[in-house]
């Protein structure tokens, strides 16, 4: 209906081929229709019952609509999936998202499956990284991110077993196209972020506007945002299985590796004085 001149589309059974002409079943056309265009069955978009086959591959396959997304170079569209894990849209995520695409169309032969075959290696804990896990579909919790306490709005992306990673970093100018571009956020920016100040109206101007800015990064071209080059790469061991052990003062279970003795005792780090904490500031450590 969006179209000057309408399209139908309709997924049909294939009866036969003979030379040139296709038997088929189900075509929902008029007698004399022309036939624009001819797709091979894709059962991500084309079965029947879209919404419920949508659920069962999502439930088989769940990086597959990302994956769709990354293939089409749908950049707003990835944009979109990782607002949903952030809360809101940022010219950092974005950032992220676009790093995290220009990275998987280059090296990823395959969906990342959360089977640490893919690995992402990133060096600053920020909105960065969390369009970098929405994209990738590398997290903590499935053991293929790994962060490096560095600092630098950067990421590796390797697969297991070989050699060589994508490196992608954020160019240093990147701030001066952000002031020059999108002003407006930038000020916002200082007032509710660096100052942590302002008003209800200055946070939602600050989100309208990193909303718009977000978005528009993602029209630039990759060169002029991002340093992409092959580096050398070793990547941890597969995340170890260990055995659950019980702190002989709390009394919760705690992984054996993260346990220390004390005294005679075995104690989970809690109870033995100190451990190391990620915060907005980095990896510290935390007294108890």
């Amino acid at each position: 209906p969006n179209r000057p001149s309408p399209l139908g589309v309709t997924t049909v059974k294939l009866l036969k081929i003979e030379g040139e002409v296709l038997s088929v079943s189900g075509l929902d056309a008029v007698d004399g229709s022309p036939v624009y265009d001819i797709k091979p069955y894709a059962k991500v978009f084309d079965e029947i019952d879209g919404e419920k086959t949508g659920r069962d591959w999502c439930l088989t396959n769940p990086r597959s609509p990302m994956a769709v997304l990354i293939g089409s170079n749908d950049l707003a569209g990835c944009l979109s999936e990782a607002g949903k894990l952030h809360g809101h849209f940022c010219p950092g995520l974005s950032l992220g998202v676009y790093a995290a695409v220009t990275g998987m169309k280059r090296i990823a032969s395959s969906i990342a499956d959360g089977m640490e075959g893919l690995c992402a290696v990133i060096e600053v804990n920020s909105c960065f990284a969390d369009g970098i896990q929405a994209v990738t579909g590398c997290t903590f919790g499935n053991n293929s991110l790994i962060y490096r306490d560095i600092g630098k709005t950067a990421v590796t992306l390797a697969h297991r077993g070989k050699p060589e990673g994508l490196r992608i970093m954020v160019k240093p100018a990147f701030r001066e196209i952000l002031q020059k571009d999108f002003p407006v956020y930038s000020l916002l920016f200082d007032r509710v972020v660096r100052e942590r100040g302002g008003d209800e109206k200055d946070m939602a101007d600050f989100k309208e506007k990193g909303r718009e800015a977000s978005f528009g990064i993602l029209s630039y071209p990759s060169d002029s945002l991002f340093i992409v080059r092959e580096v050398p790469v070793t990547l941890p061991p597969y995340a170890p299985m260990v055995n659950s052990l019980r702190c002989d003062r709390c009394g919760e279970e705690v992984m054996e590796t993260k346990t220390v003795k004390k005294d005679g005792l075995l104690l989970c780090r809690s109870c033995g004085g100190g451990y190391p904490c990620l915060t907005g500031a980095g990896i510290v450590c935390h007294c108890g």
